[in-house]
């Protein structure tokens, strides 16, 4: 089984076709991200999609935790992609993702759940012998990538418009309500995740610097649109 994981804005389903243009495909939604259950949060484990749904793919997206993909692979063949990407630019590419879960530790309305999450499961993933880590801004800049041993190209919906985003967001993006003060807000707070978030703060447990974990800077508003539509 072929496991595609990574932040908001990147389709998973391109990649994994990619990689296994004949593979029965399943996104899952967020369904099996766990990032709780990983930082000693919680110790109940529960998914949200039956884990027996799995049986019948050969390749499946989404953002997944470290105790999943650890269940995962004691029941499956496993090949494990982390696609990593600026946590700045996920967040403004995601927007239509926004809802609220008082499951997560969300300390803005706007701050997406699914990016929350997903920010901790791509530096939980990182960290993994196991798993394959590659930056977005890589992959879209270079126009292929490579994983288990072969070169794959990158689909073309995914076409680099700056380094930062691609032709497919910058649709995407001509219709995005989120404004500079909101990027230096979710900046802020995840500059800080361990101190900002509520019912989590200061909690050791939470990654610090979110993008010094992920090896970027916080990035502007007008950064992240220079020169893209």
């Amino acid at each position: 089984m072929i496991v595609v994981s990574g932040l908001p804005g990147i389709k998973h389903k391109f990649f994994a076709k990619e990689i296994s243009p004949v593979a029965s495909y399943l996104h899952c939604y967020n369904n099996f991200s766990l990032p709780r259950v990983d930082l000693g949060m919680l110790t109940e484990v529960e998914y949200k999609q039956d884990y027996d749904t799995l049986e019948q793919c050969q390749a499946i997206g989404g953002t997944f935790s470290r105790v999943f993909l650890d269940q995962l692979r004691k029941d499956y063949d496993v090949q494990i992609l982390n696609i990593i990407r600026h946590p700045t630019v996920s967040y403004l590419t995601g927007t239509d993702d926004l809802f609220e879960d008082d499951e997560l530790p969300v300390g803005l309305d706007y701050v997406t759940p699914v990016t929350t999450s997903s920010v901790i499961d791509s530096i939980t993933l990182s960290k993994l012998d196991y798993v394959t880590t590659l930056k977005f801004e890589d992959i879209i800049k270079n126009g292929k990538f490579e994983f288990m041993g072969q070169n794959f190209n990158c689909p073309t919906v995914h076409n680099n418009y700056n380094n930062l985003i691609t032709r497919y967001e910058s649709v995407v993006l001509k219709r995005s309500s989120i404004t500079a003060e909101m990027v230096d807000q979710f900046n802020n707070i995840f500059s800080s995740l361990n101190t900002s978030f509520i019912n989590c703060h200061n909690d050791p447990r939470l990654p610090g610097n979110v993008f010094k974990e992920l090896g970027y800077q916080p990035l502007s508003l007008q950064e992240i649109l220079n020169e893209s539509i």
